[in-house]
């Protein structure tokens, strides 16, 4: 019996072979696209105003509850839109739980997927019998994202500044163990998540939870960012001296060839 290699499968058989199938409105492409927002405190409708106004073309579906939800002062740097509207659901009062979703169409003006839409669901929390908010099972569903690597690895420049992808995936298990440990979670069972690497695509693909994906992608634009960077000053560097020639020699070098 003969085996196809992944690169020769579609995305869907390709995701079934490592045993992370979900949904298609889950295997979206990242969206590359960083922001910086100096937020004050306000209402969470008034923070993704805030996002907007930072971004360009940022999507975001709000319901009318959104405006009940406090969200404290943020000072957010070069982030991606789906960390900086994934920050807040750990801010936000322990009585609200809030969930981030991404959609990515087609659009003629944005390429074949489009420009990514934003949903933001808010919930509020029933408690327990010892009076404290009962998180809904929802908040540990596990979701399925692709990160592309290739730039990282196989990016222009200085091959100094391209990342090795032991070093790229040794990060990401760095970022995945911190939101464990914080989270309470068990790492040795289906609370760990799941991340595996297509070298011909140069595709990460991870399975977790928002706060694991939301690390990863985290992760991923801290490293794009740095390296861009480390690219820019070695150009800048590496840039030879403009060569200007003394007025006096030319001038001197004109009287010899009129003699």
């Amino acid at each position: 019996m003969h085996h196809l290699p992944l690169r020769f499968l579609g995305p869907t058989a390709a995701l079934l072979l490592l045993g992370l199938a979900a949904p298609a409105q889950e295997q979206t492409i990242p969206d590359r696209r960083t922001l910086s927002v100096e937020f004050k405190g306000g209402s969470l409708t008034e923070y993704v105003a805030a996002l907007r106004s930072a971004g360009n073309n940022v999507n975001v579906v709000l319901p009318d509850t959104a405006a009940k939800v406090r969200v404290p002062a943020l000072v957010l740097r070069e982030t991606s839109v789906e960390a900086a509207l994934r920050a807040v659901t750990n801010v936000v009062d322990e009585s609200i739980h809030l969930s981030v979703n991404v959609s990515i169409g087609s659009s003629p003006n944005s390429g074949p997927f489009g420009a990514p839409v934003y949903s933001i669901q808010v919930r509020q929390l029933e408690s327990n019998s010892m009076g404290n908010a009962a998180m809904p099972q929802s908040s540990r569903a596990r979701l399925v994202r692709v990160f592309a690597l290739r730039t990282l690895i196989n990016g222009p420049g200085d091959t100094a500044t391209r990342l090795d992808v032991k070093t790229i995936l040794t990060a990401v298990d760095t970022g995945l163990g911190v939101v464990a440990e914080h989270a309470g979670l068990d790492t040795t069972s289906s609370d760990k998540a799941v991340v595996r690497y297509h070298e011909d695509s140069g595709l990460l693909f991870v399975a977790g939870t928002n706060a694991q994906l939301s690390v990863v992608d985290q992760v991923i634009n801290n490293l794009e960012r740095d390296q861009k960077e480390e690219r820019a000053a070695k150009r800048a560097t590496s840039t030879p001296a403009t060569k200007e020639a003394p007025a006096e020699a030319e001038s001197l070098e004109k009287k010899k060839a009129t003699r």
